[in-house]
């Protein structure tokens, strides 16, 4: 008794699965929804035609994961009356069509196919991505924020020219002339700068000094969108330099600068400031601030910053430079001659018919003189007899012998800053 029962739900069980298998064999979803991009306010129609549908299965749609409709009935829906399904039941087609599309109802939708006893899954169409399209107000967007003003923009500053609302697809932002050709120079467009906004940013250049601009916005879903706001012109603030009116700076000196500020604003004003700080005593203003005088340079303001700032209605730009002090070379101590040496260096020198002495940088190239014509003081002071047509050259030269033999009757060593080189030749008047 027990075994033909047993037998029985075996038999009808595997009666319906065949049947169900076989069912599910013909089942198919013959017209798949597409993806959309409907304007605001339109109709979205979404297809789903199934094959060989029976009462045994349920058609329904899904937005993401929730069930909006099952057979012919909305469900979980607030504005229920905008969702309708249509098509020939008969011949399975549970088309959706959503009334007056508005911005919520973008999303991903797909149609299922369930056997009704056990809510079983058999089908699931491709995924529909449906975005409604909309547009920024064209009475309010674009909006400049930049140009024609009188604070003007400082040069390689980035700023934000104008922005809009995003729309859907999103629009996008050019900088056009007053020509209509589009300025692609240091331009780009930020998405992410506030959400739901895109910002026109640009790197402020001279390029753009003096154009009447405007800011362009355009859909490519949307081809007769197009609008627009002026931006005027764009003034550009020039970055400041600072000029060095003396050629070199020595210790002991002044050193002089100069500010120059290029802009088609009106300067402010100039302030400087040097670091490190030296005392207010040595320093001194000319021309409205627009020049600073250093004086009493010393070993210690060599390589300080100088800066200058420059304000205008723009704000504040500021320039460098540094103080830089001429080296003077100092007499490097090579060798340390004794009293003999010295002695016999003199001696060549002046017993040599071609007197020439060669230092690190400078020639001094000497006319015969007779020796008979140098006289010494018993001071050690070399007077220098010579007549009237005798060169400069000479006398620096005597000079020269002078310090020598001085420092040779003193006892005391001379350092000497680089070799001396005395061509050897037979003097034709020997002394």
């Amino acid at each position: 008794m027990y075994r033909r029962i047993i037998y029985t739900w075996i038999v009808l069980t595997l009666m319906a699965s065949v049947t169900t298998l076989v069912d599910a064999l013909h089942l198919e979803i013959l017209n798949q929804p597409q993806d959309k991009i409907i304007p605001e306010n339109r109709k979205i129609k979404l297809s789903c035609r199934v094959s060989h549908l029976t009462n045994k299965y349920t058609v329904e749609w899904y937005k993401g994961d929730q069930m909006i409709t099952s057979g012919r009935n909305i469900t979980a829906i607030k504005d229920k009356k905008r969702f309708v399904i249509f098509g020939d039941l008969s011949k399975g087609q549970y088309n959706l069509r959503i009334q007056n599309a508005q911005r919520a109802d973008a999303g991903n939708y797909t149609c299922h196919v369930y056997r009704t006893l056990d809510r079983m899954l058999m089908l699931k169409s491709r995924t529909s991505f449906v975005q409604v399209a909309y547009l920024p107000k064209a009475d309010k967007y674009p909006e400049c924020i930049r140009g024609e003003s009188e604070s003007g923009i400082r040069e390689n500053e980035i700023v934000p020219l104008c922005f809009s609302q995003v729309g859907t697809p999103p629009i996008h932002l050019d900088l056009v002339d007053h020509l209509g050709k589009v300025y692609q120079d240091g331009v780009y467009l930020d998405y992410s700068y506030k959400p739901s906004f895109v910002y026109l940013f640009v790197n402020i250049t001279r390029k753009l000094e003096g154009f009447v601009f405007r800011c362009r916005a355009r859909s490519t879903h949307f081809r007769n969108y197009e609008v627009s706001c002026l931006l005027g012109y764009i003034n550009v603030v020039k970055e400041p330099y600072i000029e060095s009116v003396q050629p070199s700076v020595s210790i002991g000196g002044d050193a002089t600068y100069l500010c120059k500020g290029e802009s088609n604003l009106p300067i402010l004003e100039y302030t400087w400031q040097v670091q490190p700080s030296i005392s207010t005593n040595r320093i001194s203003y000319f021309d409205d601030n627009r020049m600073i005088t250093i004086s009493e340079i010393s070993e210690s303001d060599d390589n300080k910053l100088i800066s200058c700032y420059v304000r205008t209605k723009a704000g504040i730009s500021m320039a460098t430079t540094r103080l830089t002090i001429q080296k003077i070379k100092t007499l490097k101590i090579v060798e340390q001659l004794s009293t003999s040496e010295i002695q016999t260096v003199t001696n060549t020198i002046l017993n040599t018919t071609n007197r020439t002495l060669f230092t690190e940088k400078t020639l001094y190239s000497l006319p015969d003189v007779p020796i008979s014509n140098l006289k010494t003081s018993e001071g050690g002071i070399l007077f220098i007899a010579l007549s009237a047509i005798i060169i400069f050259q000479f006398m620096i030269y005597l000079i020269a012998c002078h310090c020598i033999c001085f420092k040779t009757k003193t006892g005391v060593k001379l350092p000497i800053e680089t070799e001396f080189q005395v061509t050897d030749s037979t003097p034709s008047n020997p002394v």
